[in-house]
């Protein structure tokens, strides 16, 4: 049986203690049959909607000459001097109220004139089946003292037993604001729900759609409130002293969690990489560093000791060569100077390559500039 909700002149004549009596009655009924309440909004919520006159040239082409696109209807506004509206159903919509209809009482608040509303309400349920006399509009709720914004004021439900679903998180009472059990994305199908002053192009523009996923997801997370919520290992108390809002909180609570967990996982990842590639990168360039140095090093032996340097290229890689330092050349007394450099420069002395020449200093004979402290070599 369909009580409905509050209307406008019945609201006024109850007192607060007999409406509440009526709040209480009706959930403690859904209950019984393990059912919550659920306030939908339409309008880029389950639908997109928008004057006939502010299409773009785009969106009016492709609604034209397009066959395939399925769910769009045109409809005569309220005031018969405006333009018409055309209104697109989301994707899976239909679909969406038949499942959640077995586990919630479905109301519709939407911020419209009554007539369009109920338009969309046949849209959306042409049998009656879902939504009965639970259609609030925007005659039903503006004249109250709460400043044109929605609240549950109306609905026939005890708000510990109400879920609100809707894009639009500042259009509630801020005591109501913690009913909403999913912040739903807007349903960009026309530029009028993207914003006119928004760049991005609407999904009639790109002549495409978004699919069913995104209403089966939210499906699916409303299904996941309920069954906690009617779970009697989760919940502790009974079930008429029950409040959703807790399970919100829950769940919210474990979402943020998994999605830090996540997130700190994928930063731990990425700081791993950052570290392997500038450790990477930092030994690429040391290496980088050092063959230069030693190129250079190689260079000035070469300009300034050609004996040396000469030595340097013919010694057994086996031996243990101190590197030398050119400016020490011919200036120091040499104190890295290996005893097997000076036997390789008398083998030399003794014994020359014929292809390389005999070794010579620039006064025809070879002299070690780094063995002045040991005699000159003759």
């Amino acid at each position: 049986m369909s009580i409905g909700f509050i209307p406008k002149g019945v609201f006024n004549t109850l007192s607060d203690e007999f409406i509440d009596r009526l709040r209480k009655v009706n959930t403690n009924y859904m209950l019984r049959l393990r059912k919550l309440h659920l306030v939908l909004d339409l309008n880029h919520t389950l639908l997109a909607l928008t004057k006939l006159s502010d299409l773009t040239p785009e969106e009016e082409e492709y609604l034209n000459n397009t066959q395939t696109l399925q769910d769009v209807f045109k409809v005569q506004a309220p005031d018969d001097s405006m333009s018409p509206m055309i209104i697109k159903l989301r994707p899976f919509v239909r679909t969406f109220l038949k499942k959640a209809s077995d586990k919630f009482e479905m109301y519709v608040y939407e911020d419209a004139p009554q007539s369009l509303v109920r338009k969309m309400v046949e849209l959306l349920d042409p049998k009656n089946e879902y939504f009965g006399q639970r259609v609030i509009s925007r005659e039903d709720y503006f004249w109250s003292n709460h400043m044109g914004k929605k609240h549950l004021d109306l609905v026939l439900g005890q708000e510990s037993a109400v879920l609100i679903l809707g894009d639009n998180l500042e259009a509630w009472m801020e005591q109501n604001q913690k009913n909403i059990a999913v912040p739903v994305q807007k349903y960009p199908f026309f530029k009028q729900s993207c914003g006119q002053k928004s760049r991005r192009k609407s999904l009639c523009e790109l002549k495409n759609d978004e699919g069913g996923i995104y209403l089966a997801n939210v499906l699916q997370r409303l299904r996941r409130i309920h069954s906690m919520f009617f779970n009697d290992q989760v919940m502790c108390d009974k079930v008429f002293d029950r409040d959703v809002r807790m399970v919100l909180k829950s769940v919210e609570w474990i979402s943020k969690t998994y999605k830090r967990k996540k997130l700190k996982s994928v930063k731990m990842i990425s700081k791993t990489d950052k570290l392997l590639l500038r450790k990477k990168a930092l030994s690429n360039c040391m290496w980088k560093k050092s063959d230069h140095r030693k190129k250079k090093k190689t260079e000035k032996m070469e300009e300034q000791s050609p004996e040396a340097s000469y030595v340097e290229k013919l010694e057994d890689p086996e031996s243990s060569v101190v590197d030398a330092v050119a400016d020490h050349v011919g200036t120091s007394p040499a104190p890295w100077v290996h005893p097997s450099w000076i036997e390789k420069s008398i083998h030399l002395w003794k014994k020359s390559h014929a292809d390389k020449g005999p070794v010579i200093t620039e006064e025809g004979e070879f002299s070690c500039r780094l063995a002045a402290h040991i005699g000159t070599l003759e």
